[in-house]
Formats: C-alpha cells, sequence, structure tokens
C-alpha cells in the first residue's frame, strides 16, 4: 500500500504536465514508453485501481479531514527525510559528489533542527532534496531501455525500476523503523495517498484512458528525474520527425501539382 501511494505521489508532477497539455502523450526515443505486456498491466491496473476506490482513496479523504494540515506536513516531511537517505546513496553512487553531499547534509539538518524531519528546516537554507533513486542510477551508468511493468501493491514501474522500489517501498521500512515498520508504511501510505487525491481526481476525471495516461505520465517524470529536470531536446524533434514522416510521403505524391494552388 505504501508503495503503491507513493508512487502516485512521484507522478503528481508529471500529471500536471499532461493535464496541462490535454493529452497523454509521451516522446519517442530511448525513455519512450515499452511495453510487452500490456494485457497483464492493464489487469493489474484494472484490480489496483477498484482498491484505490474501495479502500485507498476514501481512507485518504478521511485523513485530510480528521488530521489538521500542520499534522499531515510533519508526516509528509519526517518521511521525505528518511528517503532522502536513499537519495544520498544514489547519488553518490552516480559519481555526483556534491548532490550526495547535500542530500547528506538535508537528512543531518533535518533531523537535528527539523525534529527527526518533521519539519523542512534544509529547505530555508537552500538545501533542497534531488530525489534519487537506484531505478535513477542504473539509468545514468546506461540502462536506459527499459519494458513497463504495472506491479501489484509497487504500481507504475519498469523492469529497471523494480530492485529500487522492492527496497525503498518495502526493506527499507525495516531498516530504519525495525519493529514499528508496518506501522510507518501504513502511515506513510495514507499520507502519501492523501497528498496526491487532487492530481488523481482530475485525472479520473479528463482521461479517456486512464491506464495510459498514468503510464505516459509515469514514463515523463523518470525521464525528468534521469536528467535531473533537463530531458535532452532532440527526443522531441524526433517524435515529430516520425509523426510527420507519413505526411512528407503524402506531400511528394501532390509535388507535381501547381504550386500556386493551396494543398490541404
Amino acid at each position: 500500500m505504501a508503495a503503491l501511494c507513493f508512487n502516485l505521489s512521484r507522478l503528481a508532477g508529471a500529471f500536471i504536465i499532461l493535464l496541462g497539455c490535454g493529452c497523454a502523450s509521451v516522446n519517442q526515443g530511448e525513455f519512450a514508453a515499452h511495453e510487452k505486456y500490456e494485457k497483464t498491466n492493464r489487469a493489474i491496473f484494472a484490480s489496483s485501481a477498484k482498491l484505490d476506490n474501495w479502500l485507498f482513496r476514501p481512507v485518504a479523504r478521511g485523513y485530510t479531514v480528521v488530521v489538521p494540515s500542520p499534522v499531515r506536513s510533519g508526516v509528509t516531511n519526517f518521511f521525505s527525510n528518511v528517503r532522502d537517505v536513499d537519495s544520498s546513496l544514489n547519488s553518490f553512487l552516480q559519481g555526483e559528489i556534491k548532490r550526495g553531499a547535500r542530500d547528506f547534509s538535508r537528512v543531518t539538518i533535518n533531523s537535528t533542527l527539523g525534529f527527526v524531519g518533521l519539519f523542512n528546516v534544509a529547505s530555508k537554507f537552500g538545501l533542497e532534496s534531488s530525489g534519487e533513486d537506484f531505478g535513477q542510477t542504473l539509468a545514468r551508468w546506461g540502462y536506459t531501455d527499459s519494458t513497463y511493468l504495472y506491479l501489484p501493491i509497487l504500481g507504475p514501474s519498469t523492469v529497471r525500476d523494480v530492485p529500487g522500489q522492492i527496497w525503498q517501498r518495502i526493506l527499507s521500512a525495516n531498516v530504519f523503523f525495525g519493529s514499528f515498520a508496518t506501522t510507518a508504511r501504513i502511515t506513510d501510505s495514507v499520507s502519501s495517498r492523501a497528498n496526491v487525491l487532487v492530481q488523481t481526481d482530475a485525472r479520473d476525471d479528463i482521461a479517456l484512458d486512464a491506464y495510459a495516461f498514468t503510464r505516459n505520465a509515469y514514463y515523463q517524470t523518470r525521464k525528468n528525474q534521469i536528467f535531473n529536470g533537463n530531458p535532452p531536446t532532440e527526443d522531441f524533434f524526433d517524435l515529430l520527425d516520425e509523426d510527420f514522416s507519413d505526411v512528407d510521403e503524402d506531400y511528394s505524391s501532390v509535388s507535381k501539382l501547381d504550386k500556386t494552388e493551396p494543398v490541404f
């Protein structure tokens, strides 16, 4: 549950982007959506959506009503601080020493001055989280082209991202919280789901195909994360070349027409 809800929270930014452009497309190229198991993925997505409607969403709505906003912010900050430990380690694995040190500094400051992470004091010092994970590390090491999967509990993923998700969403709780791991997972999941209620409600209202929308949003998010917010622009032109290749062929067939006559 924690895994699925936190994955939804990571899609929030991409949901906003895709909603803003009114479509569910994603750039082509080596970071495009590659899917070999769509039938199985869609079946798992449908089952997950039912479980979300019956359980996760109602609980998240109740959480936002009952728990005051400052407390909800504290819970979000606390678990974000825990994930910054993972972010720091993966930054070092990617050879980004300064970024790894920045994330480590965030953890140190928020764990002390921020009262075990309940307050995001580090951001006030200009230390923003890098949000790195092992899937991004593998991508930076060259594993860029990966098959899309929609996993029970874990939610949207790729073959490349599965090991990191298993660690970050399931195993790490045992390391950080010990006998309180289950409580931590439940609390984190409810908080994460509540944080994206607006985005997922908007998705369900506007998307003709919620499954495709979620898949493309996931790829858009991952691409943006891998390139630290600055993905290459070449993919956009590759997309245009591919989309209009048929148009070029059609145009060549009418090139013999009088050019003074518009062709539409």
